[in-house]
């Protein structure tokens, strides 16, 4: 599924699906070519506490693909407060970026571009990234690298993230 096909599913999950549970909001999204396990995990952090994942703080780097783009939908469904650090040329798109904004701030939470690694991580309770080459971008690799490499997760960012947080990796 193409990632505009996705958001525009995702608009078309209404708000009823703001009044369940995440377990049963994230049910709702199975099949809908959102990432079911990428929400899950994220939610997970705060499900097992409170049963809602609204006070997240979760922080994805790397290149604003079509992981971003998942992890920037399901944030905005559940009110998160979602930082994307990216360099220049690799944001998420902007329609995916509105989207998941207006629903995150409907909800209470925040959807937050930058291209700074550190102000990502800052208290954030979940670092996520993707592969920085995925398959068909072998003639990319060099370069992605180099771009990339400034938001390498190391000792130094995680030691700016949330002391009790995690990191994960699609």
């Amino acid at each position: 599924m193409r990632d505009a096909d996705a958001l525009h599913l995702g608009r078309a999950l209404d708000d009823r699906v703001h009044a369940h549970h995440a377990r049963d909001a994230l049910e709702a999204l199975r099949g809908r070519g959102l990432d079911i396990r990428l929400g899950a995990r994220v939610t997970g952090a705060e499900i097992s506490g409170s049963g809602s994942g609204r006070s997240v703080g979760v922080a994805y780097l790397g290149d604003g693909n079509n992981v971003c783009h998942s992890l920037l939908r399901i944030a905005g469904r559940f009110g998160m407060h979602a930082t994307v650090a990216t360099p220049p040329g690799y944001e998420p798109a902007d329609e995916v970026v509105g989207a998941a904004r207006g629903d995150a701030e409907r909800l209470g939470g925040s959807v937050t571009l930058t291209q700074d690694a550190r102000e990502a991580a800052a208290g954030a309770q979940v670092l996520y990234t993707d592969v920085w080459t995925s398959m068909g971008q072998d003639d990319e690799r060099e370069r992605r690298v180099r771009d990339l490499a400034a938001l390498r997760i190391d000792d130094a960012l995680l030691g700016l993230a949330d002391a009790d947080g995690g990191v994960l990796h699609c």
